[in-house]
């Protein structure tokens, strides 16, 4: 079965998530802090009549943190709320973008169990071409229902100025 992914550097690391789970890619854009919420969340920005809670994802995978640059891109996930049974939208900033690769279930392989791979329990397979890994990620795993109730109530906080 052929899946495509789109593709994104942190560090020096290749990752990539579904495209089936990415609503869009934007330009950088400083997201507007919320006062009282968690660490993990840079802020809000506003996309499609919609606010987006921007999430530290460098936090999540104990990465060093980083200025952005012209090449910073902010990725706007789907990720399901199994409690409300709705899809909530969730950025996360990349370093850069880096292109949708087209794959087959069999040239993804299973990446060893290891809790010094940061983010390694949000990689569910790796690929591997020319000497480069790309980590293959599974949104649903990043975030606990725990942390995306608690985006949805900063989020909420943040009045829709368009209405």
């Amino acid at each position: 079965m052929t899946c495509q992914y789109l593709t994104f550097k942190l560090n020096e690391t290749l990752y990539a998530i579904s495209v089936f789970q990415i609503q869009e890619v934007l330009e950088y854009e400083k997201p507007q802090s919320i006062p009282c919420s968690s660490p993990l969340l840079m802020g809000v920005i506003r996309s499609r009549n919609s606010n987006i809670a921007v999430i530290d994802i460098r936090q999540k995978f104990d990465l060093e943190t980083v200025a952005p640059t012209d090449q910073s891109r902010i990725i706007v996930l789907e990720i399901l709320d199994k409690e409300e049974g709705v899809i909530n939208l969730f950025g996360i900033i990349a370093d850069n973008v880096v292109e949708v690769l087209e794959l087959e279930s069999e040239q993804l392989e299973p990446l060893p169990k290891s809790e010094v791979v940061a983010g390694s329990k949000f990689v569910t397979s790796l690929y591997s071409h020319d000497d480069t890994y790309t980590l293959i990620l599974d949104v649903n795993k990043i975030f606990s229902d725990k942390e995306i109730a608690a985006f949805n109530k900063s989020k909420s906080k943040i009045k829709n100025k368009d209405k």
